[in-house]
């Protein structure tokens, strides 16, 4: 969101390019393995909520799950585990 309002992105295409960017782009430019949502990937995700690319970063909304290697650390805004 913050990239898309320093830069003045406003239309639908314009914040998607921008979430891919912010969500694959450092992780192809430092080539680091395991990253994306293929079979074998490290499975560390965060759902949110949408209809479209763009409304799920205008929406600013509760994270409904995270996921780090796998494993569910979070629901509804709330950590599910302790920490170390």
């Amino acid at each position: 969101m913050f990239i898309g309002l320093r830069n003045n992105l406003r239309r639908d295409d314009e914040v998607e390019l921008a979430l891919d960017i912010c969500t694959f782009g450092g992780a192809a430019i430092m080539e680091t393995e395991g990253y994306g949502l293929g079979p074998g990937d490290r499975a560390d995700c965060v759902l949110v909520e949408g209809e479209t690319l763009a409304e799920a970063v205008a929406l600013r909304a509760p994270r409904p799950l995270v996921l780090k290697g796998g494993r569910v650390i979070a629901r509804n805004g709330t950590c599910v585990i302790e920490a170390p």
